[in-house]
Order: structure tokens, then C-alpha cells, then sequence
């Protein structure tokens, strides 16, 4: 116990000679000339400890995590591009298959006018062939129910002749003479 208590004596007498001296430097030991060896010294081991850490650990991530962004990059530009080449074969494709199927549909709305027409003419003509048979035995319908009407009249008019020239004249009158005597006044008038 007497050597601490030696030792408290003389601790005590040099913290006002450190306090002393730490008040004569003027402030900070940042700042003290005298101190910069040591600062220096342990400047120079933190940066080669942090210099050590970084280049074996933390860079060689961060060189990695790039490499592996520029390769993705890389490739998404490739993938953009191979993209980009597909859809440009796509889009001609689709433009060559949409003027086919214009030309094909334009062929076949020509084709089918085409067939319309010719159905039309079909129709046409025997429509035509159809009206001509039809007015033709109309007109023959005509002429023989004209001929019957005409022959028909000529025996009225023979009988009514008779009938006449027997009333008035009181001859008794034969019925073919007097249908000869009308069919020649009608050739007659046919004939003026």
C-alpha cells in the first residue's frame, strides 16, 4: 500500500503538469506537429486494413454485380433485338398473307360476278327462248281461234243469208250456196 501510496503522490502532481500541457498546445492534438507520426502511422494501417478488406471482398462483389448487369444488359439487348428481327418477319408475313387473301378475295367476288352474270345470261335466254315458244303458239292460238271465229261468223252469216232470202224473197235457200256466195265476198275483201 505505500507504493500506491507513493505512486498517488506523483499522479497527482502530473495531472496538472499534463493538464498544463494540453492547455500550452492550444487545443485539439489533431492539430499538434507532435502528434502526426503517430496519426500518420495509423492512417497508413487503416487504409491498407480497409484497403486489404475491399479489394479482396466488397470490389470484387460490386466488379461482379456490374459484369453480371452489363451481361444481362448485353443479352436484353440481343433478346430486343432478336425481338425486334421476329416481329419485323412477322409483320411482313402478315402484309404478304393479308395481300393474298385481298387478291383471293378479290378472285373469288370476280368469280362469283362472273358466274352471276353467266347465270343471268342463262336465264336470260331461256327466258327469251321460253316467251318466243310461248308467243308463238299464243299467235297460233290466235290465228286458229280466229280462223274457227271467222268460219264460225261465215256460217252465221250464210244462215242469217238464207234465212233472209227465204223470208224475203221466199226461195227456199240452200246452206252451202250461201256460205259459197260469203266465203267469196270475204275473198274479195281480203284481197281490196
Amino acid at each position: 500500500m505505500s507504493n500506491y501510496m507513493g505512486l498517488q503522490p506523483t499522479l497527482m502532481t502530473d495531472a496538472p503538469a499534463a493538464a498544463e500541457v494540453a492547455h500550452e498546445s492550444g487545443g485539439l492534438p489533431q492539430f499538434d506537429p507532435t502528434w502526426w507520426p503517430s496519426q500518420l502511422f495509423w492512417l497508413a494501417i487503416c487504409f491498407a486494413v480497409l484497403y486489404f478488406v475491399f479489394s479482396r471482398s466488397t470490389l470484387p462483389r460490386l466488379g461482379g454485380i456490374l459484369e453480371t448487369r452489363a451481361l444481362r444488359i448485353e443479352n436484353d439487348m440481343k433478346a430486343a433485338e432478336a425481338l425486334s428481327a421476329q416481329a419485323d418477319q412477322v409483320k411482313t408475313e402478315y402484309e404478304q398473307a393479308l395481300k393474298k387473301a385481298s387478291a383471293a378475295a378479290t378472285e373469288t367476288v370476280k368469280a362469283t360476278d362472273d358466274a352471276a352474270k353467266a347465270k343471268l345470261t342463262s336465264a336470260l335466254a331461256d327466258f327469251r327462248t321460253r316467251f318466243d315458244s310461248e308467243i308463238a303458239a299464243t299467235e297460233s292460238r290466235l290465228a286458229k281461234s280466229s280462223q274457227a271465229a271467222m268460219q264460225d261468223m261465215n256460217r252465221i252469216a250464210a244462215e242469217i243469208a238464207a234465212q233472209a232470202a227465204e223470208k224475203i224473197a221466199g226461195i227456199p235457200a240452200d246452206q252451202s250456196q250461201a256460205e259459197s256466195v260469203v266465203a267469196s265476198l270475204n275473198a274479195k275483201a281480203k284481197a281490196a
